[in-house]
C-alpha cells in the first residue's frame, strides 16, 4: 500500500477506534467514508457503522441518499417527505 494512503488509513482507524477490525475492512470503510463525507450534506459519522462490507464480488460500495440523507433502512423514508432528490 502507498505510504501516504496508509498514513491516512491509520489516522482514520485511530479516529474511529477501528483497531480490532481487519485491515482490508478498515480500508473499505475508509474509502466509503472519504467519498460520502464530501458528497452528502448530512453525513453523520455514525453512518459509518451502517456501511456493509459483505463478500459480494465486484461491488465495492453503494449508497442511496435521499435529500442528502443516507437511507439505511425502509423507515429512513421520513427524511424524504418533500422535494425528493435521489442520488445513488
Amino acid at each position: 500500500m502507498n505510504i501516504i494512503i496508509e498514513g491516512y488509513l491509520n489516522k482514520f482507524v485511530e479516529e474511529f477506534d477501528l483497531d480490532k477490525i481487519e485491515k482490508d475492512i478498515n480500508f473499505e470503510k475508509f474509502c466509503h467514508y472519504s467519498i460520502l463525507k464530501n458528497e452528502l450534506s448530512f453525513f453523520d459519522d455514525n453512518d459509518l457503522n451502517e456501511v456493509s462490507i459483505g463478500k459480494n464480488k465486484g461491488i465495492d460500495g453503494i449508497c442511496i441518499s435521499v435529500n442528502g440523507h443516507i437511507i439505511t433502512n425502509i423507515q429512513a423514508e421520513f427524511f424524504c417527505q418533500f422535494d425528493l432528490k435521489l442520488t445513488a
